[in-house]
């Protein structure tokens, strides 16, 4: 964690040079998006704390994600702890939360109504409308202490002001440039390919889910030892910009919801054979590759599937 702020730290210093350049408005759009990139980093750490495995005491787990993690960028960490588990009791059907469900709602990529959503992604009207439905917490029976909305909302402006004053020196227009619209635009923009990548296979085969073993059975893995590409650079940009923290094993991952990310590969290498027989779709070489495939394959049903 203390690393992965460093880099938005270093990010935030060339940031501020590219703004001062004549460059700004060719450079600022790549820009975010090697920004938006580490705050998919960040929601993976939070995703690891909603699992209880960032710290082993669970008062510093919820402390250090909700205020370290979650509300540096805009994300209350008890209603994504509370949405992440019924994500998983729930996956891919109709109950999967609407933070999940949005991301992969369309995957055929020849659906120009997927065209129409990436470009509200990047115009940030996604992640507004994510932010306004999301409540400070949706399960009662968590354990989590979930502030009023009020509450939540006065600690997120709380945290955003330290981070305006601290990083940016009151500097609103580098904030603006180099924090808010990353998040909303970019991030939001890289987290759909990474929703359709990862909970859009039922859909390109034409399946219909109806309980959540089908969901899980759905979800994919990417960027492993015998399924990646071949180009490596291509392998090291997906994993900075989508993949951080282990996260292309995301089947393994619903597959042992309480195993930490990094004995997730070793969770893979073990179970991989018997997987791939199974389901031989569950692994594909990268998340633009899985984004993309109706591209190259017909709608299809797989033969077998859990009931």
């Amino acid at each position: 964690m203390c690393w992965l702020w460093v880099q938005i730290a270093c990010l935030w210093g060339a940031g501020r040079i590219l703004l001062k350049s004549e460059w700004v408005w060719v450079g600022i759009v790549p820009f975010s998006f090697l920004i938006a990139g580490r705050l998919g980093a960040f929601l993976q750490l939070i995703h690891e704390a909603s699992h209880y495995m960032l710290f082993p005491d669970r008062a510093v787990n919820r402390n250090v994600a909700k205020w370290l993690l979650g509300l540096p960028i805009g994300v209350f960490y008890e209603g994504y702890a509370s949405g992440h588990r019924r994500h998983h009791a729930h996956t891919n059907t109709i109950k999967d939360p609407l933070s999940d469900r949005e991301k992969y709602r369309i995957t055929n990529i020849r659906d120009p109504k997927l065209l129409l959503l990436f470009v509200k992604d990047l115009l940030g009207w996604t992640a507004l409308s994510i932010f306004f439905d999301y409540k400070s917490t949706e399960d009662k029976g968590s354990s989590e202490e979930a502030p009023s909305k009020l509450k939540s909302l006065t600690q997120l402006c709380l945290v955003q002001t330290v981070i305006l004053l601290l990083a940016f020196q009151g500097d609103l227009r580098a904030y603006i440039l180099l924090w808010i619209f990353p998040a909303i635009s970019p991030h939001m923009f890289l987290m759909r390919i990474r929703g359709i990548a990862e909970h859009g296979l039922s859909q390109q085969l034409g399946h219909e889910i109806h309980v959540p073993s089908e969901g899980t059975f759905y979800t994919r893995s990417f960027l492993t030892p015998r399924h990646h590409y071949r180009f490596l650079p291509a392998i090291w940009l997906e994993k900075y910009f989508i993949g951080s923290y282990s996260v292309h094993f995301h089947h393994e991952h619903h597959l042992f919801p309480t195993v930490p990310f990094y004995h997730l590969k070793q969770l893979h290498e073990r179970i991989s054979p018997q997987v791939e027989a199974t389901n031989p779709d569950v692994y594909a070489d990268g998340y633009v590759a899985a984004a993309l495939r109706n591209l190259s394959f017909p709608p299809r049903k797989l033969e077998a599937a859990p009931a």
